[in-house]
């Protein structure tokens, strides 16, 4: 088979490949992004015929990828409320503090959590947020399914904020368990008033899970 070479055709040393690159519209985190495939092959005329097979599954790759729903900001939103409720039930794991140092370990773990809680609101200040607030925005919108990198920058921005925002409601209320827990608890964020109501714990005092926060000892 005669002609010029397909254009995503080349070679590593003797063996044929191909080679894709992402275009800009799918995501600009990946964008310039190059796939590279093995076409296990030194003759050119199968490798032709194999390049052809390879760059129709290329294009229905980025057809499946361009059909992919976007998610909304209603839809980052609706994951903070899930994540945010994540948060609370891990708050209301009933732990015991040991009864000869009570008083110094909750003392200890409400100091803790306001000075959290002022890193927290320093970062929302400025929009730039730590890595516990970016993990936690990935897991925010692991409740939709997607993925920081899949978001434009004023969605991701907006995931971080959610997330630091009800990182910043957990703490509360876990002061607000050490402190108070008879009383009910107001949320101070209004985007997370409509999450589900909090369950209490009165008969002990609650503190965080280790799957989201780690028991602080004084």
């Amino acid at each position: 088979m005669s002609g010029p070479r397909p254009l995503h055709l080349s070679r590593r040393g003797a063996v044929y490949v191909v080679r894709f690159t992402l275009p800009r519209d799918i995501s600009s985190d990946l964008t310039g992004m190059e796939i590279r495939k093995s076409l296990q092959t030194k003759d050119i005329d199968e490798a032709r015929a194999k390049c052809l097979d390879a760059e129709i599954w290329f294009q229905n790759l980025i057809s499946r990828l361009r059909t992919m729903s976007n998610p909304s900001r209603k839809d980052v939103e609706i994951a903070a409320n899930l994540f945010f409720n994540r948060l609370k039930e891990a708050v209301d794991v009933p732990r015991d503090f040991l009864l000869e140092n009570l008083d110094d370990e909750i003392s200890f773990n409400i100091e803790e959590s306001s000075r959290r809680i002022g890193e927290i609101n320093q970062q929302l200040l400025v929009n730039a947020f730590d890595a516990t607030v970016a993990d936690n925005a990935q897991r925010l919108l692991s409740e939709i399914h997607v993925g920081l990198s899949q978001l434009d920058s004023s969605l991701a921005m907006l995931a971080k904020q959610l997330a630091a925002k009800a990182e910043r409601e957990q703490w509360r209320y876990l002061i607000h368990q050490l402190s108070e827990p008879e009383k009910s608890f107001s949320v101070g964020d209004e985007i997370f008033v409509t999450a589900a109501p909090i369950s209490h714990h009165p008969a002990s005092k609650a503190c965080p899970s280790s799957e989201h926060l780690a028991l602080m000892a004084a």
